[in-house]
């Protein structure tokens, strides 16, 4: 049976945005939220009882968006409290205070110039705390897989972050480290950690003027096996809309077969038909995964 963590982060990498955003006006307003009546003090001053604690992760369960429908501080002061006071559910809340932080991206993509970096700057000192309890957690119980999980998640937000930030060497650091470190194939993140940390790269490689190296890391995303995000939903081709703005025509084509051997479901093919269809006609592909 998947863990709790596992449960709620098949949701997360798994519901389209179009899905979460409905899932949040259907689910907002249902009972519960205010009976958590989460003071700004000390988390420690949260008055909620073993029972009600076993109440809240039974409801994230099945509304993995719980938290994100709170006041914001409210919901950061549980989660601090949880990762405190519940030795089951560590990991698990400190992965729900690091998607606080990132769950805006939609808006800060639509930012620009200096607002847009100081948008991502912020979003990465809020996510950092919960990172590096993660990773505490992680380097002192080196065999618990719970542990390992949302530390591969939170450094994967992280790096890609970091490029929107102008952050490049903390992106480089952390993509370079999830590659090293990616080593069980069997593992959850394993195949988009494959394809997003090399994108991640070529993204640096851009802004350090390496084409040559953006194209090679282009090529070597497209080669991860897919996982369960990356199957259904088809990764963001952020590099790959980076490198077609330098007029990076072929290699952008190359990925894009390479990229039907893991999404490859009905409406993925229609997507990858049009984008080339599009690319070979001189324009940038206009669905979602290039924006």
């Amino acid at each position: 049976m998947l863990s709790l963590y596992h449960r709620q982060t098949s949701w997360f990498i798994l519901a389209p945005l179009v899905v979460r955003l409905l899932l949040l006006v259907l689910l907002v307003g249902l009972p519960g939220a205010d009976a958590l009546r989460a003071q700004k003090e000390a988390p420690d001053s949260i008055p909620l009882s073993p029972e009600e604690w076993q109440q809240l992760e039974a409801r994230l369960e099945t509304n993995p968006y719980h938290f994100h429908m709170m006041e914001r501080e409210r919901a950061f002061t549980i989660i601090r409290a949880g990762m405190k006071t519940r030795p089951a559910g560590r990991p698990w809340y400190a992965m729900n205070g690091s998607m606080l932080c990132m769950i805006d991206g939609e808006r800060r993509r639509q930012l620009e110039g200096q607002e847009r970096v100081t948008a991502y700057r912020e979003s990465i000192a809020c996510s950092q705390e919960f990172y590096d309890f993660a990773l505490e957690r992680s380097q002192a119980m080196p065999t618990d897989s719970d542990m390992k999980v949302p530390v591969q998640g939170m450094k994967k937000d992280l790096a890609e972050a970091a490029v929107e930030a102008e952050e490049t060497e903390l992106a480089k650091s952390l993509a370079l480290s999830l590659l090293e470190q990616n080593l069980d194939p069997n593992s959850f993140y394993y195949g988009a950690i494959i394809h997003d940390a090399n994108q991640v790269l070529g993204r640096v490689a851009l802004r350090e003027g390496n084409v040559a190296d953006a194209r090679r890391h282009l090529l070597e995303a497209g080669k991860t096996p897919g996982g369960p995000g990356l199957n259904s939903f088809g990764p963001s081709f952020f590099l790959a809309r980076e490198l077609l703005d330098r007029g990076e025509r072929e290699v952008v084509l190359e990925y894009l077969e390479l990229v039907r051997r893991f999404w490859n479901n009905p409406g993925a093919v229609r997507i990858l038909d049009q984008s080339e269809r599009e690319i070979q006609e001189g324009e940038i592909p206009t669905s979602r995964n290039w924006h």
